[in-house]
């Protein structure tokens, strides 16, 4: 999603208003990437700079695919709970096969089986 020669400091601010690019400035698991390129990213520092950019950016509606993936479990606790705290204020669409992550998460969940979306009204 971002470009690989410049620092995630500079991005952020390309999607996020003020208020939320210093939150994501101050944000202690971001902090320590924020003067990196994303090229000197692992993968998971990448995927959670990008998450948490997408997240807390002004659209009104987020698609994410698999934001899980490729991260390690603190990271992911931390993108669940500010996914939870965002969706007061934002749509969020998310796919992915980490089912019971979603579940934590979800006020509806639809599977998509041979062409049409299916709400799971009872999980068993």
């Amino acid at each position: 999603m971002f470009p690989k020669h410049i620092k995630i400091k500079e991005l952020i601010p390309l999607f996020c208003n003020p208020e939320n690019t210093r939150k994501l400035f101050s944000d202690d698991l971001l902090r320590p990437f924020l003067n990196r390129t994303v090229r000197n990213l692992s993968g998971g520092e990448r995927k959670l700079a990008e998450v948490m950019t997408v997240i807390h950016s002004e659209a009104e509606f987020i698609l994410l695919d698999q934001p899980y993936s490729g991260l390690s479990p603190i990271f992911t606790e931390k993108v669940m709970k500010m996914i939870k705290e965002r969706s007061k204020e934002k749509g969020f669409i998310i796919s992915d096969f980490d089912v019971q992550n979603l579940i934590e998460i979800s006020d509806d969940i639809y599977v998509l089986h041979d062409g049409s979306l299916k709400r799971i009204k009872d999980l068993k």
